[in-house]
C-alpha cells in the first residue's frame, strides 16, 4: 500500500502544473520562432506549413488545458483538504508533519493515516456523537471540521 507524505502531496501539484503549462511555453517560443522563420523566408512554403501545424496544435492543448481546468481545481482543493487534516492531525497528536502519510491523495472514507508506525482508520460523522469502534486497535480521536460534516479519526 502506498503512503503519501505531507511533502510528496504539496510537490504533487507543483510538478503538474510546472508540466502542464511548461508545455504551452515551448509550443509558444516555437510559434514565435517558426514566425520569425516564416517572414524571413516568404518564398519557402515549408515554414508556413510548419507554422500551422504549430499553431493548431498549440491552440488544441488549450483547448484541452481549458476542458481539464475545471478537473485540476477540483483536485487542487481536495489535495489542500488532505494537506490541512494532516497538519491538524500533527497539531494534535504533536508529532512533526515528516512522520505523517496518508494511503490516498484525498480524503474518502476508506483512508488510512501512519503517525510513525501507527495506523489509524479515518471514520466520517456528520453529527456529533461519536461512536468509536472497539475492533480498530489505536485510537486517535480527532475532530476536524470542513463544512458541514465532522471528521473523526477512530
Amino acid at each position: 500500500m502506498n503512503f503519501y507524505t505531507y511533502r510528496q502531496l504539496l510537490q504533487q501539484t507543483n510538478r503538474a502544473l510546472v508540466w502542464r503549462y511548461g508545455f504551452l511555453v515551448l509550443l509558444g517560443i516555437l510559434v514565435i520562432l517558426l514566425l520569425f522563420m516564416f517572414l524571413r523566408h516568404r518564398n519557402d512554403s515549408k515554414y508556413r506549413d510548419l507554422l500551422i501545424i504549430v499553431v493548431l496544435s498549440a491552440v488544441l492543448m488549450i483547448g484541452i488545458q481549458i476542458n481539464n481546468y475545471k478537473q485540476f481545481q477540483n483536485s487542487l482543493s481536495q489535495n489542500a483538504q488532505i494537506v490541512a487534516f494532516l497538519r491538524s492531525v500533527s497539531k494534535t497528536k504533536q508529532v512533526p508533519l515528516k512522520y505523517i502519510s496518508a494511503n490516498t491523495t484525498t480524503l474518502t472514507d476508506q483512508m488510512i493515516i501512519r503517525v510513525k508506525k501507527t495506523y489509524y482508520p479515518r471514520i466520517i460523522h456528520t453529527r456529533f456523537n461519536i461512536g468509536i469502534p472497539h475492533n480498530f486497535g489505536p485510537i486517535l480521536v480527532l475532530l476536524w471540521r470542513s463544512q458541514t460534516k465532522m471528521y473523526c479519526f477512530c
